[in-house]
Parts: C-alpha cells; sequence; structure tokens
C-alpha cells in the first residue's frame, strides 16, 4: 500500500510514564495552525511592506475578502495565481508571513474548526517548511516525487477532502527547488481532492523564490517542459500550469541594505564578477583571518559527504562521552538494507548508527509533531539522555533555537524533562518509519517493506548549501568550495547567506569563477521581469 510507505508509527511506551497513553494525546493536525497577532501588531506587518510586495499582498487579501463574503463553498472571483521572485534578501520570508497572517485573519471564522487550514503553507524542503511555519510538498499534500503520479487509495482521498474543505490558498516557498513534473503533481492532487478540473483544484496559489537560486534535484527545473508525458500534454495545452502564473519581481533588499555588499551580491546573482568584487571576496579567505573560531561559525558544503565528515570532526572536539545509539531494522528474510556511504539506511534519513554527545548541534530529520513544530529541519543543541528501566536510552533532550518548538511536547512528557526545565529542554524519542526498501545485491527490493526505528536526528554543526536556501545567517559563516562540477547558482545561495561581508569566509577550494548562474533560468527571470505587475504600477506612476 503506497499511502503507508514513510507512515510514522506510534512509538513504543513501554519505557515511557504512564501520562503517554494514545487516549490523552490531543487531537492532532498534520499542519501548524498560522497565529494572527493583534490588530495593531498586523497593521505594523502590513505596513512594513514594500511597494513591490504590496503587490501580491493587496491581490491576495482582495481575494480572501470576496471570498470570505461569498463562503468557502462559493468561488467569488477567479482565483490568483502569483510569482513574486527576487534575490536573496527581498523580504520574500517576511511578505509570506505578512500574506499567511492577514489572509487567515480574513478567512478564519467563529467555530471553524481549528484543525482545517484555511491557507496551507508548502515548501520543498524541511528547512524551507519550517522557515516559513509550514510543511514539506510530501507531507502536506501526500505525494511522492521521482515517479509517474500515484493517485490516493480511497479512505486518503476522503480524509484529504474533510480536511481540505475550507482551503482557499496555497503559499509555495522556494519553489526554483520544486521541479517541473512536481508542478503539475501539485495541481492533480488538488483537482483530485477537490473533485474538478479547474488550475490547482481552484485555490488560490501565491509562488515565492528566486530562479537564480538552487534547482531542484533529479528534476527538471520548474519553467520548462516536464518528463511525464499527462504532464506534457497539459504543458502543450492552454492549461500549462507556469504560464497561468503572472509574476511580480521584488526588488527592495531588506537583508543587506544599500551597501557594496549588496550591490555585489547582485552581480553575483547574474554570475557577474567585476575586479572589485573578486578582491572583496579574496580579502575573506581563511588564510587571511587566522584568529577566526571555526568552531562556533556555520559551515557550508556541496555534498553531504563533506557534511558527515565535518559533524564528525566537530563531534570528537567536543568533550565528554560519545553516546551511539543503533537503528533497530526489520526487513524480510533475505533482505539486506543499503547503507549510504554517509550513514543513512535505504533512502530514509535514519541513520543506522547516530553518534551525540552532550552539547553537539542536531537537527531533525522527521517531522514527529507538524502542529507542534517539531518538524524535519528544526535546530538545536543536545543537553541530555533519559534513560529508560532497563538502562537504555528512551529520549535525547534537546534545547531547539526556536524556544516556541516543542511547547506541547514539554508539557505533555513533564516527566521525562525534569531536571532540563530552566534549558527548555525537549524530549525526543525514537520514530519508527515504514518504506520500500533498495537493493543491495541480495534480493530485489520490490515489495521489501523495512521498518526502520531510530532517534530522528542529525548532527549539524554544518549544511549543504541546498538546506541553508531561504535562511539568514546571523554567526559567522564559512563557505567550502567543491573541486568537482557544482550547481552553478550554487556559490551565491552560501554567500548571499548572511546580513554582512564581514561575516563571510571563504576556503581555499572556494574558486570564485565558478560564481555562475544558470543561463535558461536567467532567461526566463528576465521574462518575469518584463512581465512583472510592478511595470504596471511604474506606467501610472
Amino acid at each position: 500500500n503506497l499511502d503507508d510507505l514513510k507512515e510514522l508509527e506510534p512509538i513504543d511506551k513501554a519505557d515511557l510514564p504512564s501520562e503517554m497513553q494514545e487516549s490523552n494525546l490531543p487531537e492532532q493536525s498534520k499542519y501548524r495552525a498560522i497565529e494572527v497577532e493583534s490588530d495593531d501588531d498586523m497593521l505594523k506587518i502590513a505596513q512594513s511592506l514594500s511597494p513591490d510586495q504590496m503587490i501580491p499582498f493587496m491581490k491576495i487579501i482582495d481575494y480572501c475578502f470576496k471570498q470570505s463574503i461569498a463562503g468557502s463553498s462559493a468561488m467569488a472571483s477567479d482565483p490568483p495565481r502569483l510569482i513574486a521572485h527576487g534575490g536573496g534578501g527581498t523580504g520574500k520570508t517576511f511578505m509570506i508571513n505578512a500574506t499567511s497572517k492577514w489572509a487567515e485573519k480574513i478567512l478564519r471564522k467563529p467555530g471553524d474548526c481549528p484543525l482545517k487550514p484555511k491557507v496551507l503553507l508548502l515548501a520543498p524542503t524541511g528547512m524551507a517548511a519550517c522557515l516559513i511555519g509550514g510543511t514539506t510538498l510530501q507531507t502536506g499534500l501526500g505525494l511522492k516525487f521521482g515517479t509517474k503520479y500515484l493517485p490516493l487509495q480511497d479512505a486518503k482521498r476522503e480524509e484529504y477532502r474533510v480536511l481540505f474543505e475550507d482551503l482557499q490558498l496555497i503559499i509555495i516557498d522556494e519553489f526554483s527547488m520544486v521541479g517541473a513534473d512536481a508542478l503539475y503533481d501539485i495541481h492533480r492532487r488538488l483537482c483530485e481532492i477537490f473533485v474538478t478540473e479547474d488550475l490547482f483544484g481552484g485555490c488560490a496559489v501565491l509562488m515565492v523564490g528566486d530562479l537564480l537560486q538552487l534547482p531542484p534535484v533529479k528534476a527538471r527545473p520548474i519553467f520548462t517542459r516536464p518528463m511525464y508525458h499527462k504532464n506534457v500534454s497539459l504543458w502543450s495545452s492552454d492549461q500549462n500550469l507556469w504560464s497561468s502564473f503572472e509574476s511580480v519581481t521584488l526588488t527592495t533588499n531588506f537583508r543587506h541594505g544599500i551597501s557594496e555588499w549588496t550591490n555585489c551580491l547582485n552581480r553575483l546573482r547574474l554570475g557577474e564578477l567585476t575586479e572589485n568584487d573578486r578582491a572583496l571576496l579574496e580579502e575573506r579567505r581563511l588564510s587571511k583571518h587566522l584568529d577566526l573560531d571555526q568552531r562556533n561559525a556555520c559551515h557550508v558544503y556541496y555534498s553531504n559527504e563533506e557534511v558527515d565528515d565535518y559533524n564528525m570532526e566537530a563531534l570528537e572536539s567536543v568533550e565528554g562521552d560519545i553516546v551511539k545509539l543503533e537503528a533497530d531494522i526489520v526487513v524480510p528474510k533475505g533482505y539486506r538494507p543499503y547503507i549510504t556511504p554517509h550513514g543513512t539506511i535505504d533512502d530514509t534519513q535514519f541513520r543506522k548508527i547516530l553518534e551525540l554527545k552532550i552539547g553537539v548541534r542536531v537537527m531533525l530529520t522527521f517531522n514527529v509533531q507538524i502542529s507542534d513544530s517539531l518538524i524535519n529541519g528544526a535546530l538545536g543543541t543536545v543537553i541530555g539522555f533519559v534513560h529508560g528501566s532497563k538502562g537504555n536510552i528512551i529520549a535525547v533532550i534537546v534545547t531547539f533555537d526556536d524556544p516556541t518548538v516543542g511547547n506541547l511536547q514539554r508539557a505533555r512528557y513533564k516527566e521525562v524533562c525534569k531536571g532540563f526545565e530552566e534549558q527548555n529542554g525537549c524530549p525526543i524519542f525514537r520514530s519508527s518509519l515504514k518504506t520500500q526498501g533498495r537493493s543491495n545485491n541480495s534480493i530485489s527490493s520490490h515489495g521489501a517493506s523495512v521498518k526502520i526505528t531510530q532517534f530522528p536526528l542529525r548532527l549539524s554543526f554544518s549544511s549543504t548549501g541546498h538546506k541553508l536556501q531561504g535562511t539568514t545567517i546571523k554567526s559567522n559563516l564559512v563557505a567550502h568550495g567543491y573541486n568537482k562540477t557544482v550547481p552553478k547558482c550554487l556559490y551565491y545561495v552560501m554567500l548571499s547567506r548572511c546580513t554582512s561581508i564581514d561575516n563571510i569566509y571563504l576556503d581555499d577550494n572556494f574558486d570564485l569563477d565558478k560564481i555562475q548562474c544558470s543561463s535558461k533560468a536567467l532567461k526566463e527571470v528576465e521574462r518575469l521581469d518584463s512581465k512583472s505587475l510592478t511595470k504596471d504600477i511604474e506606467k501610472e506612476a
């Protein structure tokens, strides 16, 4: 049953406090509630938007007002489909936050079920979803990318129909990392759920991002011809999804302000380096800053292997004993699970052996509870371990960077959290995952159901550039080069994470000649710019 793949199972309660009974757990939502602030604060949020941000904001809000008057079952007007795109620091996350809060404020009525979303916040990666308080496209819509479109089972389809009966608006962040076929899969899933042929099931859609940042992994860029033949048919018709969107170019830079660094990044985004840009970046070589405390800096690499190597090196440098936590793997007879070079099992994010210490940086690799912000991508620090009656470790205690992450978990497992209250410690238990196996020179993986139980954590002293896309790094950042071919926009994504050039450091492998952009993506950006709704505003002015 494909709907059971990667399904989170209830954890083993044998060694946990008696209060952790299934009947005592509150009804859970797959989606984190959007919190609406006071009227004064909401007004300040709207007033903080730049003129270019105001265009998609007002189009969405106007639609929400009309829908609120008409009622959720009626369509008051054609749902807007908008692309808001711009370089790093143009306030894309802030605009998503403002738009989602105002849409929620307008659409949510007294008596509405709080577990049924009016606004759905989605992103292609866990980290990107975490930044906007949303969830991944795969989890949020029950999608499985990389294969042809797979319809839902009847029971799951009915579950989504009930859950989404009030849904009006979908916001997708970091759309550059969404593949062309994935865009059509999103459309098909919504049509399947809402039993309609209207584009995206009749929902308003706002896509936010930058085509000159990282493209999708193992997929065609979102603006290009899809691969799957049924998607190609739509792409070739008057229902071409990408062409159905209006575009707005965001230009006001909030992250960097107007500075030499801002102007430099604007050129790097286009793959254009002046001699002054080169000189500026050469001054940021690690060899010229030997006094830098590299252990307290964020390190960014291209490959997972490099990330794991640095994480293990950083783990060794932390005082204390290493705690080794081995995964429990249940497989069919004759099947041997595949362990990747960086230690994960098959195609999951679970590690065969997870090595931790008190004081190490970690990231959640699994959606433990979305409504409690315990989602893939949440960052924190290990502050302790809790042992069961048999001496085995039943919980890893983590202080998350965002103090609101895990509030419900802490309240529910007070007994487990004893002694860690002042540090805001949150218990993370083992999670079980069912997935289809991947062949490893033993029997065929077809039909092999593998069950993996492990703590859903990984070391996070460093990260790949893909995971950092969309984030703002406030600490020092060390960007590491890669000797082989890298995506053309990777180095720009790395460098544009920081608010100041003074926080950027480059290792000797960071080749400035590899700061490039995709010519196809640039051509499409220029087309979007030429059609931007900001042009109409400028003409009227």
